[in-house]
């Protein structure tokens, strides 16, 4: 099988990538908002190298191939392949990995994955679920709101991604961004390693 080096995904994740967050579909409990990050692009072959690798490294990814997005309908253009990262493992899973070389979705990575940390922290022993196939339903009122801090971060990367907008560092409350991400990532472990510590009993 070809391979793909972690720094060529991430050239290639800086240059086609996207790093976002959606609303639920149909959300009607308040439960917050989806990590989601993907690659777009017509060369498939590339997009299904880039796959396999990501397997290799454990990263969930999915693969949606002929996509004929509503600009794409009326010329000649090629369909488009996407691999999707969505939720927080998966998201996470990719960031951390690609991370240490990114440079233009670096701000939007650390601001993410910011707000992936501090969800987790947020949401110990207080959302409750109702499993439901592989995955689980929120109950009406059992998620814990989204703090001020992670309505900010959410806000920072929906501006970060507004084409011909540029935002200096210094002009937003997440100057030190990496700063914030290094202390809750610091925090999410902590939380992490108490909660596998309890469920050991």
């Amino acid at each position: 099988m070809r391979e793909v080096s972690i720094e060529y995904m991430a050239g290639l994740f800086d240059g086609e990538g996207c790093v976002t967050w959606q609303e639920r579909y149909g959300n009607k409990n308040g439960t917050p908002p989806v990590p989601f990050c993907k690659i777009q692009m017509v060369d498939q072959k590339t997009l299904e190298i880039v796959y396999l690798t990501m397997k290799k490294y454990n990263v969930g990814t999915y693969m949606i191939k002929n996509l004929h997005s509503p600009s794409l309908r009326n010329n000649n253009r090629q369909p488009e392949t996407h691999l999707v990262w969505a939720g927080a493992l998966r998201a996470r899973a990719l960031l951390e990995l690609l991370l240490p070389h990114l440079i233009t979705k670096r701000r939007q990575s650390l601001a993410l994955l910011a707000y992936i940390y501090s969800r987790h922290i947020s949401l110990q022993g207080h959302s409750k679920r109702i499993k439901h196939g592989q995955g689980g339903k929120y109950i009406k009122g059992s998620v814990t709101p989204l703090t001020e801090n992670e309505l900010g971060l959410l806000r920072y990367i929906r501006e970060l991604n507004k084409r011909g907008i540029h935002i200096p560092n210094e002009h937003t409350p997440y100057s030190d961004i990496e700063k914030m991400c290094s202390e809750l990532y610091r925090k999410y472990t902590e939380v992490a390693e108490m909660t596998t510590r309890l469920e050991k009993g």
